[in-house]
């Protein structure tokens, strides 16, 4: 997402505190993995496909019913389950930024 929302891996790099290539692997990898092209690059930046698109689109509705779920205080316990491409890239700093966002909740992560 945050590399969508700044078109750059680069500039999104600082912002989740990793390296641009370590982004560039996870991304090359969860492409391969779903067999779709997420985004499109150019000399300009990137750009999300349509399949990037349509996934930004579920993702932020997904967000949007988590967190008014969570301010209902429905959500006591919540699993995350991902591919291992992307956990092994993201999740050290999305673990603590979601707890941070979700306190009081119990969070399980499964690969």
């Amino acid at each position: 997402m945050e590399v969508a929302r700044s078109e750059s891996i680069s500039a999104a790099a600082p912002q989740l505190s990793l390296h641009q290539p370590a982004i560039s692997k996870a991304l090359k990898r969860l492409e391969t993995e779903l067999k779709i092209t997420l985004f499109s690059r150019s000399r300009n930046g990137i750009k999300l496909t349509n399949d990037g698109l349509e996934l930004q689109t579920t993702l932020l509705k997904l967000s949007e019913l988590w967190k008014a779920e969570q301010e209902n205080e429905k959500i006591r316990h919540l699993t995350l389950g991902c591919h291992q491409s992307i956990a092994i890239e993201f999740f050290p700093t999305f673990v603590t930024h979601i707890r941070n966002l979700f306190p009081g909740t119990e969070f399980a992560f499964k690969l």
